[in-house]
């Protein structure tokens, strides 16, 4: 009976697993290249965390004594969440790597204030080959 327990607690626990792993891909984690026209790559950087629960177990039912039942049935369930958070820009400029970071700050408020960052390194970068 333990055994059958244990392969049910499993066969819950594999598909909230394989649930999660299609939310998630190295796209969302490293984004896809942005190529501009003055040859400049821009790859977008993000964090994501990933909470996960799973359980169950057998419980009592009257049904058991009517129907001489070997076992309890079974209940079980599983969740999660995932918070992606964007932590910076990887510039790359055919001479040089640059990174651009996003701070702890709000996604929005630091995406905005990133803004006149990369602004500059694009006109310091490209600005000068006339």
């Amino acid at each position: 009976m333990k055994d059958n327990f244990n392969n049910k607690i499993e066969e819950v626990m594999s598909t909230a697993m394989k649930n999660i792993r299609s939310l998630i891909d190295v796209d969302i984690v490293i984004g896809k290249p942005i190529a501009t026209t003055a040859s400049v790559t821009i790859i977008p950087l993000t964090k994501a965390t990933v909470g996960f629960v799973s359980g169950g177990g057998e419980y009592y039912s009257e049904l058991k004594e009517i129907k001489k039942e070997t076992e309890y049935p079974f209940a079980g369930g599983s969740g999660a969440g995932l918070n992606l958070q964007p932590i910076g820009f990887l510039i790359i400029d055919g001479k040089e790597v640059s990174l651009i970071k996003i701070d702890a700050k709000s996604a929005v408020e630091k995406l905005i204030e990133a803004v006149p960052e990369v602004a500059k390194f694009l006109s310091e970068t490209f600005g000068k080959k006339k």
